[in-house]
């Protein structure tokens, strides 16, 4: 297994903004393209996810939980400024959910 450091060393090493928010819907981790894609930075960490978005937009991110909850595991949100918008979930050991994770990839 990975140490916690040299995870986060990886993961700060994409060139694309990634966020992870733990089934609470905190936001747990930021990697620097994403402290740097969004304007409120790093004081975004410990928040909810819902802080930062409307009704209409929660409404749609609990609903994608609830889909990773019956085992789907990567759901493309759309394409925005050029940029395909993944959620993607985060299984833990026994196959439960403990999360999930925004990804930016350029649109082709």
């Amino acid at each position: 297994m990975l140490e916690p450091k040299l995870l986060g060393s990886f993961l700060n090493s994409m060139k694309n903004p990634f966020m992870y928010c733990d089934n609470d819907h905190m936001i747990r981790f930021m990697n620097k393209a994403a402290l740097k894609h969004y304007k409120e930075g790093e004081s975004l960490l410990g928040t909810s996810i819902f802080d930062c978005h409307n009704d209409i937009s929660k409404e749609k991110i609990l609903e994608i939980y609830n889909r990773f909850t019956k085992g789907e595991n990567e759901i493309c949100i759309g394409v925005f400024k050029g940029e395909k918008i993944t959620v993607v979930a985060v299984y833990g050991n026994n196959e439960e959910i403990i999360g999930y994770f925004e990804r930016f990839e350029k649109a082709e």
